[in-house]
């Protein structure tokens, strides 16, 4: 009798435990409780355009590193900036010295391949045009990351969905062909209207058709070829960028300013700085007036954590040269820049 009492407990004990571990979770979401809705796929965008920012620590960033790596600029700092001397001389400063960017881009891919995966099991949408539109934005995405993940690393692995899998190293035609199929299918689905402020911070037709334009010379440049085959599709050819940058031009509604001097803060410090003020400069603001702007990264001009820590690394070093700011003196150009 006693055995069969304990077994019962037991058998009572695992059904109660298997239905507490098979409930939904209450405080975090889940593939099995999100992407149901538009605003979900929305949120789940914003997630991905996230990671663009580096956060308190933008030393292993693409940007940054590519900046100190190349003939434009010189390391800066201070004496004690180790690790920026070793970028800048192409030297080894610690184990995983870019493992920063890899995991930052990765982790934009996984975002945009679960975005990708999940939207046939979103109802309700407002149209055909806004699915099309935030399946655009995540092939965007999904292509920036990768082609982020070239220029630092050169040829990577090509993971396109979610589950785990151990895949070696895609060759230039493959990992270039398909940010080439990701930009086409987002050019062809996302809609033409006219940049307006609205866009800023979103990736666009028009920022898609510009990033196929860069893509395409820098593979032909890099790897001496003259098209890029494109999986399961026609090969991206040098008059199809052609034509989508005279389509840009024409639709777009992007268009250079009256004055380059006008895209920089210090334009609008007109009643201290009389440069701006002797040469009648209005600066066009970071909420989106800037119509030279493709596709703009949202920081605030200020340099902290939380806002553009560029401005901050980049800026005149221990000074603070209104309107130019205080900064740390990374990357001082490179004179022979100037002169050119």
């Amino acid at each position: 009798m006693k055995k069969i009492i304990y077994i019962l407990s037991i058998a009572l004990i695992v059904s109660s435990c298997s239905d507490y571990l098979d409930s939904e979770p209450m405080t975090s979401k889940v593939n099995t409780n999100f992407y149901q809705t538009p605003a979900d796929i929305e949120e789940s965008l914003n997630g991905i355009y996230s990671l663009l920012n580096p956060g308190l620590d933008p030393f292993m960033h693409s940007f940054f590193v590519s900046e100190l790596m190349s003939d434009d600029r010189f390391a800066g700092g201070g004496g004690v900036d180790a690790k920026i001397q070793a970028i800048a001389e192409f030297e080894n400063f610690a184990n995983d010295m870019y493992l920063q960017s890899w995991e930052d881009n990765y982790s934009g891919i996984f975002r945009a391949n679960m975005l990708l995966e999940s939207l046939p099991q979103v109802e309700n949408w407002e149209s055909e045009a806004q699915k099309n539109r935030y399946k655009g934005e995540a092939l965007f995405m999904r292509a920036y990351y990768y082609f982020d993940l070239a220029r630092m690393f050169g040829t990577v692995p090509l993971v396109l969905a979610t589950e785990p899998q151990n895949l070696p190293k895609a060759s230039p035609e493959e990992l270039f062909g398909q940010i080439a199929k990701d930009l086409r299918e987002a050019i062809e689905i996302m809609p033409d209207d006219p940049y307006s402020p609205e866009d800023i911070g979103r990736a666009t037709k028009w920022a898609a058709q510009g990033m196929m334009a860069r893509i395409f010379l820098f593979y032909t440049g890099v790897y001496d070829q003259s098209t890029i085959p494109v999986p399961e599709e026609e090969e991206m050819t040098k008059s199809e960028v052609i034509a989508y940058v005279d389509n840009c031009v024409t639709k777009s509604g992007h268009e250079l300013v009256d004055d380059y001097r006008n895209l920089w803060p210090y334009s609008y410090a007109t009643e201290d700085y009389s440069y701006a003020a002797d040469n009648n400069l209005s600066w066009v603001g970071e909420e989106g007036d800037n119509t030279e702007a493709m596709f703009s990264i949202r920081f605030g001009a200020l340099g902290s954590g939380t806002h553009n820590t560029f401005n901050l690394y980049f800026g005149l070093r221990m000074q603070n040269t209104y309107p130019f700011g205080y900064g740390w003196g990374f990357g001082p150009v490179n004179p022979q820049l100037w002169d050119e």
